[in-house]
């Protein structure tokens, strides 16, 4: 499989992109997309964009939370970490109405469009 590395904010670690986006991907990736394409309205480009970037936050927070010499703290730290970057990411991706839309969830807590619990 060929990675592609980006950089994210010059501190945070590198993310990598799956080479297709037919590469399979968990349950929950499935989910969180297919939220993400109800309440956003993505095109399937956006998810082809997206869908890697998913696969591939949920493999490495599967790697903190397997790495036993973590404590409770550390793995929590990093999590958030792995995620932030992964959504730095995908806002790229994102237009100006969908970003509209993401605060609008922002302003009315629990209702994130973007959220896999959102309108459940």
């Amino acid at each position: 499989m060929k990675i592609t590395p980006l950089i994210i904010l010059g501190c945070l670690p590198c993310f990598a992109l799956a080479e297709t986006p037919s590469t399979t991907v968990s349950p929950e990736v499935t989910k969180e997309l297919a939220t993400m394409t109800a309440n956003l309205k993505l095109t399937p480009e956006e998810q082809n964009k997206i869908r890697p970037i998913l696969a591939y936050e949920a493999s490495k927070k599967e790697a903190v939370d397997k790495n036993t010499t973590l404590s409770e703290k550390q793995k929590h730290d990093q999590v958030g970490t792995i995620h932030r970057a992964a959504l730095q990411q995908i806002k790229k991706v994102f237009t100006p109405e969908q970003m509209k839309l993401i605060e609008d969830g922002m302003n009315h807590p629990g209702s994130s469009p973007t959220s896999p619990t959102a309108g459940n």
